[in-house]
């Protein structure tokens, strides 16, 4: 299960379109405040804390716009199972940095369950061991996966799986 989903490249789009939106949008903010455009400046009345204010909202939607690129060329996988365990959909700066995978081993799932939602959306919950005995709940749609069926299969193959429908 390595292709990718249309949800997948869809959301990878989505942060690759607004990266760029915030980066262009800090470029052209910091070009106004320092006065590169010609026909624009924009004018600070209230002197250096202005200047600075404004330059540090453009530094602060450059920062995450970068974050947003970076995460969409590296961050977005589908939700798959391979041999170690379950890979999750989302990556950190620093999985990515590593080169690790978000990856749920399977000895550390109590169970999933596949939820179906009102609406008629498919939700997969995993119920994980986490630190002294508590658990914690991650809930990922089904549309992460690059076929739903093909992951529900492999997954029942290693751990527990119930089917429930809201």
């Amino acid at each position: 299960m390595t292709s990718t989903s249309n949800y997948t490249a869809r959301v990878r789009s989505v942060a690759r379109w607004s990266g760029l939106v915030l980066v262009l949008a800090a470029l052209l903010v910091f070009l106004m405040v320092s006065g590169l455009i010609p026909t624009i400046r924009l004018r600070v009345d209230d002197g250096p804390a202005s200047f600075v204010a404004a330059l540090a909202g453009a530094a602060a939607a450059a920062s995450l716009g970068v974050t947003f690129l970076f995460l969409s060329f590296r961050g977005i996988d589908g939700l798959s199972v391979n041999e170690q365990g379950i890979v999750l959909p989302l990556r950190s700066p620093g999985m990515i940095l590593r080169g690790a995978s978000n990856l749920l081993p399977f000895d550390q799932v109590n169970q999933a369950a596949f939820i179906v939602t009102h609406d008629g959306r498919t939700l997969v919950e995993f119920v994980v061991r986490a630190s002294e005995g508590q658990t914690r709940v991650l809930r990922y749609s089904t549309a992460w996966a690059s076929d739903p069926s093909e992951f529900e299969q492999e997954l029942s193959k290693r751990v527990r799986v119930r089917r429930d429908v809201n």
